[in-house]
């Protein structure tokens, strides 16, 4: 609900309405101690359900222990057993989305643009900032030592939680019919924009600054984005742009290229990939791929949003055996 559970904790504690169990266990729920246990949550399960059979034997109503039963019953349902008892706070925190722990070390985090800091925004409310892979809507898809790739799906008219993207990046949008957004950077006000089917669009967040922001979801389905950072140049990269039928350079950068390859069902295409590159699906179709002179191919229907990390490759056949237009991108590291 937005309280310093610092100080709430020390009003109950200096107040009449104090106990020894609140005391122990309230202190023990804010510090998240999951490695040190005292008192299995499971006790509490069995003395809980000795304590309610019997008054039900008696009939004699305990409707507080019968509800402080379900909630430790709950928490073993969540794995939590073998755990401090403590973590029964655990059940709370799944029901709300809250952690009562990291809304304790928000009330002493300080203001600022860092991972961590707080942002307060303009209505009053403060956001912790998230370093981007840690925010709920983004999935991590791959990672090495050159990209690490992040999947975005935000469900219709939601807001991502406030995160902070440190590495250049390229932005594929993969909405059919456009994205709506209201796009909120810290230090700006919020601002709408719109964003085409297949629009790539590439940040300096690395050679420029940092950028912190929210995006609202504007759209009546959810977005599809893939969040691709450029983090280190490969070994072996190629000073000129590919020459190849059926690709078209679509954007130039100084750390990337991209390219569409578009095949229309029975079109198929010869290429030498002389880069490291990664490829990302827009339209899936049947395809057979096929290496050189080799005997060795395969058929794969890749899906809209798929992403692969590649390696230079030579004389490489591609061909579209399906009945629909395949087309991907392929993100050429520089």
């Amino acid at each position: 609900a937005g309280l310093d559970v610092n100080q709430m904790y020390d009003i109950v504690t200096g107040a009449a309405g104090n106990s020894w169990m609140f005391g122990d266990r309230g202190q023990r729920m804010i510090d998240n101690p999951n490695d040190d246990v005292r008192s299995a949550l499971a006790i509490f399960v069995k003395d809980l359900d000795i304590v309610y059979s019997e008054a039900k034997r008696l009939q004699a109503p305990v409707p507080l222990a019968a509800c402080a039963l379900q909630q430790f019953i709950s928490g073993a349902s969540l794995g939590l057993s073998k755990q401090d008892d403590s973590s029964v706070v655990k059940v709370y925190e799944t029901l709300t989305g809250v952690s009562v722990s990291e809304s304790s070390k928000e009330s002493t985090a300080k203001e600022g643009d860092d991972i961590g800091d707080i942002w307060v925004l303009p209505d009053g409310r403060k956001e912790k900032i998230f370093e981007v892979a840690d925010e709920k809507e983004h999935r991590l898809m791959l990672s090495n030592e050159y990209t690490r790739v992040l999947k975005v799906t935000l469900p219709a008219k939601n807001t991502t939680w406030a995160h902070r993207h440190a590495e250049d990046s390229l932005y594929f949008f993969l909405v059919e019919g456009g994205l709506n957004v209201i796009n909120h950077v810290k230090g700006n006000d919020p601002v709408c924009d719109c964003m085409d089917f297949g629009e790539v669009r590439y940040g300096t967040h690395k050679t420029d600054k940092p950028l912190v922001h929210t995006i609202t979801n504007m759209n009546d389905e959810a977005m599809l984005c893939i969040d691709a950072e450029v983090i280190k140049k490969p070994p072996v990269t190629s000073p000129f742009p590919l020459v190849a039928d059926h690709h078209t350079l679509i954007k130039t950068r100084d750390r990337c290229r991209v390219y569409s390859l578009l095949l229309e069902p029975g079109q198929s295409t010869t290429v030498s990939y002389n880069f490291f590159y990664l490829s990302v699906m827009l339209k899936g179709s049947q395809i057979k791929v096929s290496l050189g002179d080799s005997s060795i191919s395969w058929d794969k229907t890749p899906a809209i949003g798929d992403v692969e990390w590649c390696s230079p490759t030579l004389n490489l056949t591609i061909t579209n055996i399906g009945s629909s237009i395949f087309e991907q991108y392929i993100a050429e590291w520089r």
